[in-house]
C-alpha cells in the first residue's frame, strides 16, 4: 500500500490533505511532517548511528511500510527519504517507529486522506433540506478540523437547524467542481470549505449574541466581535453612557422567527436601537447627525419633506418631541419623525408661528418661582411674584430627594438662595434632565450675573421668553455660547461636558484654575472644547465620574446640577 518516490515525481496530490501530529515533549528525537500524501521522518540521537529502519503500522499493528537508510554526514541525525503514502490509504491513526543502535522511537500520526476529506464535505453539502444537513454536520467535523462541532452542537436545536439552514442557502454543492481523475484537475473543495468556515465563524458569534443571557454578554460579545461587521460608530462612549440598554434590545428581539441566522437583521436591530439611544438622551445637533447617518431605505426610511421647510427652532422642537416621547422601537422612528415635522409644518401654515415652550411637567427645574404648568402670560407673572415673595420661607426638604443623599445639601442650599425650586407638589424629580435656559437661569441667578439691558440675537430664545434675559445676561458675560451663531439650544438637556465648561469660565472669572493631572476612562470622547474644563473642575473636585467614567453626552440630572453648582457657589461665594 506504500510507495517510495522522490517529490520531483509527485503528481497526485493538489489537494492538500488535513493532518494532525501526536503531541510530544521537546526531548524526544523523532519528528514527524506531512506535504500532500509525502511523510518526511526526522530521527536523531545522542549517539552517533550509521543507519536507522523505520516502519510504519495501522490501527490494526498491520505493517504498512519498512525502509531503511543510511546516514550521510550527520551521524547522529537522519532524514528518510520522502515517502508518498497510496491515495486509497484510508484516514488513520498510523504508528510511525524508528529504530537504531537498539533503540525504538515511536510516535502516533493521524493522518486524514484528503480524497476522504472532500466526500464528507461534499455529502454534507449535499443534503435535500436543513434537518439532514444538520445530522450530517457532525461527520464533517471528523474530516474538517476547523469545524468545532462540540461549539455547534451546544446550541439548542432551533439555533442549530438556523445555522443549517444559513449553510444550506450558500448553495455550495451548486459551486462545487469535482476532480477530474484522468486529468489529477483538483476540486475547490478547499475553496467551498473556506467559504463554510467564514459562514461559521460569524454565524457562532451571531448565535452567541441571540442566545445570551444578560445584557452585559451581549455587550461583551459586540465589542469582541472578530467576523461580524457591527458599525459602532455611535455605540461608544461619545454617545452612549450606557450601552446595555442597547443590547437588552438585542437581547429581548425575536431572532428565532426566522429560519436562519439573519446577519441583515441582527445589524438592523443594532443600528436601529443605537439610533434611537442617541435620539432619546443626546441633543438635537447630535440626533439629527445621527439620523442622517442612519437613514436607510431598507430600514430607516426618513421623509425629510416637511422637516426640510422647518426653520431651525422648530426642527430642534421635532426632534425635541420625539425625545420627549422616549419610543422604544425603532421602527417607530420614520413614522413619527414624519407625523411630528408635519404637525409642526401645519401649525406654522395655520398661523401658529414659532413658539418655544417654558418647562412643564417637572422635566426642568422651576428657577425664582417658574410654574411647571402651560399657563397664561398673565397667570404666569403672577405666579412668578408670588413665588419669589415667598422664596425665603423655611419650606421643608422635597419630598422625593430620599434617593439622592449626596446632593440634600446643595439642594436645601440652592432653594433657600432661590435659585431652585420644585414642581409646586413638594417635589424636586431630582433624576430628570435639565434644559439648558433652565441650567443658565440657575447660574446667572445664583452668583447674580442678571442684567436687564444684556440683549442677545438667539432665534431660539424670542425676547418676550422667560429665559431671554437670563441667557442674554449670560451671552454678554461670556459664560455660554450658542450652538451656531444664531441657535442657542435653549430647549435641548445639557450634557454634562457642557455643563463643566459653564462652570469653569465662571470659576476662572475670578480664580485661577488648577493644574490638572485628572484623567477619565473615555477621556477621548469629550470634546476638544470641554476637555480642559472637564479636567480643571475634576481636579477642584466638583465634578466626578461613575467608576473613572465622565460619560460626558450624558444629560444631567437635577440633582447633579444643583451639586455641581453648589460646589462652586460654596468656593466663589462662601
Amino acid at each position: 500500500m506504500i510507495k517510495k518516490c522522490i517529490i520531483g515525481l509527485i503528481s497526485v496530490s493538489l489537494i492538500m490533505p488535513v493532518v494532525t501530529f501526536a503531541d510530544f515533549d521537546e526531548n524526544n528525537n523523532i519528528t514527524i511532517t506531512v506535504d500532500n500524501f509525502n511523510i518526511t521522518v526526522t530521527y536523531s540521537d545522542d549517539e552517533d548511528f550509521d543507519k536507522a529502519t523505520i516502519m510504519m503500522k495501522d490501527g490494526s499493528n498491520a505493517l504498512i511500510y519498512m525502509g531503511e537508510q543510511k546516514t550521510t554526514i550527520n551521524k547522529r541525525k537522519i532524514d528518510f527519504a520522502q515517502f508518498m503514502v497510496n491515495d486509497k490509504l484510508p484516514t488513520d491513526t498510523y504508528t510511525i517507529s524508528v529504530g537504531v543502535n537498539g533503540k525504538i522511537v515511536t510516535e502516533q500520526l493521524l493522518f486524514k486522506n484528503p480524497f476522504d476529506r472532500e466526500k464528507t464535505f461534499v455529502d454534507m453539502i449535499s443534503a435535500p433540506d436543513k434537518t439532514v444537513l444538520r445530522t450530517k454536520m457532525q461527520a464533517a467535523a471528523n474530516e474538517i478540523d476547523e469545524f468545532d462541532y462540540t461549539k455547534y452542537s451546544a446550541y439548542d436545536e432551533a439555533t442549530q437547524l438556523q445555522i443549517a439552514q444559513g449553510i444550506y442557502e450558500l448553495g455550495l454543492i451548486n459551486k462545487y467542481i469535482p476532480t477530474d481523475d484522468s486529468t489529477q484537475t483538483q476540486s475547490n473543495v478547499e475553496e467551498l470549505i473556506a467559504e463554510f468556515n467564514t459562514y461559521i465563524a460569524k454565524a457562532f458569534e451571531a448565535a452567541d449574541i441571540m442566545t445570551a443571557q444578560s445584557a452585559s454578554a451581549v455587550t461583551a460579545l459586540i465589542d469582541g466581535a472578530q467576523s461580524l461587521t457591527f458599525d459602532k460608530t455611535y455605540f461608544s462612549g461619545q454617545y452612549v453612557y450606557d450601552k446595555d440598554v442597547i443590547s437588552n434590545s438585542v437581547l429581548l428581539y425575536n431572532f428565532a422567527q426566522y429560519s436562519n441566522i439573519n446577519f441583515d437583521k441582527l445589524y438592523e436591530v443594532f443600528d436601529g436601537y443605537c439610533l434611537l439611544y442617541v435620539i432619546n438622551n443626546n441633543d438635537f445637533t447630535t440626533a439629527k447627525a445621527a439620523l442622517d447617518y442612519y437613514k436607510n431605505p431598507d430600514f430607516m426610511d426618513i421623509d425629510y419633506s416637511y422637516f426640510n421647510n422647518l426653520s431651525l427652532q422648530q426642527q430642534s422642537s421635532v426632534f425635541d418631541k420625539l425625545k420627549s416621547e422616549k419610543i422604544t422601537d425603532y421602527t417607530k422612528i420614520p413614522e413619527r419623525f414624519l407625523s411630528i415635522s408635519k404637525e409642526i409644518a401645519e401649525e406654522d401654515n395655520n398661523g401658529g408661528g414659532q413658539s418655544v415652550s417654558r418647562p412643564s411637567g417637572g422635566g426642568g427645574i422651576s428657577i425664582g418661582g417658574i410654574l411647571n404648568a402651560v399657563q397664561s402670560e398673565e397667570d404666569y407673572e403672577e405666579d412668578e411674584s408670588e413665588t419669589q415673595e415667598t422664596i425665603h420661607d423655611n419650606t421643608p426638604a422635597f419630598n422625593d430627594i430620599q434617593n439622592v443623599p449626596w446632593a440634600h445639601e446643595a439642594i436645601e442650599a440652592l432653594k433657600n438662595i432661590g435659585a431652585i425650586d420644585g414642581d409646586g407638589t413638594g417635589n424636586f424629580n431630582p433624576n430628570n434632565s435639565v434644559k439648558r435656559n433652565e441650567f443658565v437661569k440657575i447660574i446667572v441667578t445664583a452668583f447674580d450675573y442678571l442684567d436687564e439691558s444684556d440683549e442677545c440675537d438667539f432665534i431660539d430664545v424670542p425676547k418676550d421668553d422667560w429665559s431671554y434675559p437670563y441667557i442674554a445676561s449670560a451671552f454678554k458675560s461670556g459664560l455660554v455660547n450658542g450652538e451656531s451663531d444664531d441657535f442657542f439650544g435653549a430647549q435641548d438637556s445639557i450634557s454634562r461636558e457642557d455643563a463643566a465648561v459653564i462652570l469653569y469660565r465662571l470659576y476662572t472669572k475670578t480664580k485661577q484654575a488648577p493644574v490638572s493631572n485628572a484623567t477619565f476612562e473615555d477621556s477621548s470622547y469629550i470634546s476638544y472644547y470641554a476637555k480642559e474644563a472637564v479636567f480643571a473642575m475634576a481636579q477642584l473636585g466638583i465634578i466626578n465620574g461613575y467608576d473613572n467614567m465622565f460619560y460626558p453626552k450624558k444629560e444631567l440630572t437635577r440633582a447633579e446640577c444643583a451639586k455641581l453648582i453648589y460646589e462652586v457657589y460654596k468656593i466663589l461665594v462662601g
